[in-house]
């Protein structure tokens, strides 16, 4: 299985921001000021040395970006995720909401999402806890890009760390949507396609059964 990482800021360098969260498309933004600010240290530590460790396609993405919405982010824990009956358990029902949010980080030049930046609000302040990666950023992108603008506004990453799987859950009509931002041919799960609940959870309860390690 192919495996999406975050990469941390160099020196483990961690930036605090006080900030504002504003709402546009029924999710939240960074407000003008820390964006700003956001932009202009990535900006600082991209370089023509780090580039590909930070995510980027080359250092000059970095030089004219900007911050979209936020995609929510919500962790399925393996010990939960076990106890679930595959023909009436939900995802949704042990899902736990993460304290961050991943934010795209646009090219000016392709208007493409090249990397994504990770944002925790803690206290009142935004914290940026990593920046990366262009695998998970371009996966998102394009699965995104097929949705109804209503489906992108109500889209959330899912992520089961043990299982080293990502998705993005959307709603339509009432119903989630499950897309794979990666493919696992044992089980049939193939990236980019569209699954129920109980067809997710056909599919990954076998690997969450097998699984013997780390129970994240």
């Amino acid at each position: 299985m192919k495996k999406y990482i975050l990469i941390n800021i160099p020196a483990v360098i961690i930036l605090t921001f006080t900030c504002t969260l504003i709402m546009a498309q029924n999710k939240p933004v960074l407000d003008r000021e820390t964006s700003d600010r956001v932009l202009k240290t990535i900006q600082q530590l991209v370089t023509d040395s780090n580039y590909q460790k930070l995510g980027f396609a080359s250092a000059d993405d970095a030089k004219d970006l900007s911050i979209g919405a936020a995609l929510p982010v919500s962790i399925i824990p393996l010990d939960k995720l076990k106890t679930l009956d595959s023909a009436t358990g939900t995802l949704q029902s042990i899902k736990m909401p993460s304290q961050s949010a991943y934010y795209a980080l646009i090219s000016g030049r392709s208007h493409q999402t090249v990397a994504l930046a990770n944002v925790e609000m803690k206290d009142g302040k935004s914290v940026i806890r990593g920046v990366g990666s262009t695998g998970l950023a371009n996966a998102i992108s394009a699965a995104s890009g097929r949705l109804s603008v209503e489906m992108r506004q109500s889209s959330e990453l899912i992520r089961i760390l043990a299982l080293q799987l990502d998705f993005l859950a959307v709603t339509e009509q009432g119903t989630v949507y499950y897309i794979p931002l990666t493919s696992v041919p044992d089980v049939q799960i193939e990236k980019g396609s569209r699954l129920t609940e109980q067809s997710l959870l056909s599919k990954v309860l076998p690997l969450a059964h097998r699984y013997n390690g780390l129970p994240w």
